[in-house]
């Protein structure tokens, strides 16, 4: 028996011995989204033309074709409902910064006829990461090809929402419309227009995690 081998079977005798192992890279951790769904529940958000449809039933229908459609294995989504159910805005931060994730996304919609038909985004300024909120919601300007028609994108604005600012982590509320023009709602509830949007929201999260390396 020569002296390498003997060498050889002494280290790995030693290292079995002392409980040593290889180090095994640790997995990446996935950029995790939340997806909240406003309202819910006894709450039903802003009311369709002619008191039809709620707020909260399309974004939850948004919401949950996401959940349907989302397969990419680097983002982890989470949402704040899967169902009509009702959620404080304390409860749905809260549910939030448990999971520690690296985005925030509400879903409204409006009942304002006079504001102009399109989709527009919110970040909050007192929000911790107000900044890459900021940057976050021009990525999604550009990106978002979205309801170019008829849904034109109308601008970002800065809004102190309490789902904004209490969120730790980067945040923006998109709101998708008014549900009191007819045409709007109708659009908003046809589900094939739906599916669409969740495709489209998910592309967008896709090129922000890009961004967040």
């Amino acid at each position: 028996m020569s002296k390498r081998y003997l060498a050889i079977t002494l280290v790995i005798t030693l290292i079995i011995g002392l409980g040593m192992h290889i180090p095994r890279k640790a997995a990446k951790k996935p950029f995790t989204v939340v997806i909240d769904a406003g309202h819910g529940g006894h709450d039903p958000g802003a009311i369709g033309y002619e008191s039809s449809i709620p707020e909260k039933t399309i974004t939850l229908a948004i919401s949950n074709e996401i959940k349907k459609q989302a397969k990419n294995k680097k983002i982890k989504f989470l949402y704040t409902r899967e169902g009509d159910d009702f959620l404080t805005l304390k409860e749905r931060t809260a549910l939030t910064s448990l999971e520690e994730p690296d985005l925030f996304i509400s879903i409204h919609l409006n009942n304002s006829a006079k504001i102009k038909t399109g989709y527009k985004l919110f970040y909050s300024d007192s929000n911790q990461f107000a900044d890459l909120s900021q940057q976050y919601c021009q990525i999604v300007a550009n990106e978002l090809a979205l309801i170019g028609d008829p849904f034109p994108f109308t601008g970002i604005k800065q809004a102190n929402f309490f789902v904004l600012k209490k969120t730790a982590c980067p945040s923006f509320l998109i709101d998708l419309g008014s549900i009191s023009k007819p045409k709007d709602l109708a659009w908003l509830t046809h589900t094939d227009n739906q599916a669409e949007l969740a495709s489209q929201l998910i592309d967008v999260i896709e090129q922000l995690e890009k961004h967040s390396h």
